[in-house]
């Protein structure tokens, strides 16, 4: 009988020992989880900060389209190229007076 009783204290020590070393491989399965999903929200978190930003980039550069197509249409005009001579090469109307200032003159 004793034989039999040392044989359920081996066994019932290596079903502990197995049971510890499952949780102990469970515990440390959830903390690596953890860290793990912590890394991964804020790679989220910075991935999510740089859409917003390209977002922006966009929004900016499309604006800046717009801007450079009329302009280029402006450039197509009769007044633009009127504005140009007149500011540029410093042409003016038939039968028109261009007064200048006095310091500008000098």
């Amino acid at each position: 009988m004793k034989t039999q009783g040392k044989r359920d204290n081996k066994s019932n020590r290596y079903s502990r020992l197995g049971l510890l070393g499952i949780i102990l491989t469970a515990v440390l399965l959830l903390v690596n989880i953890n860290l793990k999903s912590n890394e991964l929200r804020e790679k989220l978190d910075n991935c999510s900060r740089q859409i917003k930003s390209f977002e922006e980039h966009i929004a900016e550069e499309e604006q800046r389209t717009i801007e450079i197509n009329n302009l280029r249409d402006y450039m197509k005009t009769d007044a633009y190229a009127e504005e140009a001579a007149r500011t540029r090469l410093g042409l003016v109307k038939e039968n028109e007076f261009v007064f200048q200032e006095e310091s500008a003159m000098q």
